[in-house]
């Protein structure tokens, strides 16, 4: 009877150390994103000559309910590197509803309204911001 409490107890502490061994998944939140609202954020560009943005992605937030971050390359007279980075907030990925800057270099580069500065108040310490601008990197 000894014997077979140990055996158990040696499975079952065995068993739990295996399960403790095991890491977490990274889940890759990046998307991709719609012609639509690639067009309609490069509408408000203001860049010299054709501005466009190159290698969208797109984070869900978690701390809106329909905000998702888009995060590009900026490409542009003056702006051949990839070091360009713009991150814009919209409501959702059917290309409708609002656009906002939420970076320095989307504000710098374009017309639409600065999300920290607005009532909406969307940063780039909001969750799926820098996810966002990550995704573009990699």
């Amino acid at each position: 009877m000894k014997k077979l409490f140990i055996i158990f107890a040696l499975t079952f502490f065995l068993v739990g150390c295996e399960k403790n061994n095991e890491q977490p998944q990274k889940i890759n939140r990046c998307e991709g994103v719609p012609q639509t609202v690639i067009s309609n954020i490069e509408s408000g560009l203001k860049i010299n000559g054709c501005g466009s943005l190159r290698n969208a992605k797109a984070v869900k937030s978690n701390d809106f309910s329909s905000v998702y971050f888009v995060s590009a390359n900026l490409k542009g007279d003056g702006l051949e590197d990839n070091d360009n980075i713009a991150t814009f907030a919209v409501n959702n990925l059917d290309g409708s509803g609002l656009i906002f800057s939420v970076n320095y270099v989307a504000k710098e580069f374009s017309d639409w309204s600065f999300g920290p500065d607005t009532s909406a108040n969307i940063s780039m310490s909001d969750d799926g911001a820098y996810e966002s601008a990550n995704c573009v990197k990699n």
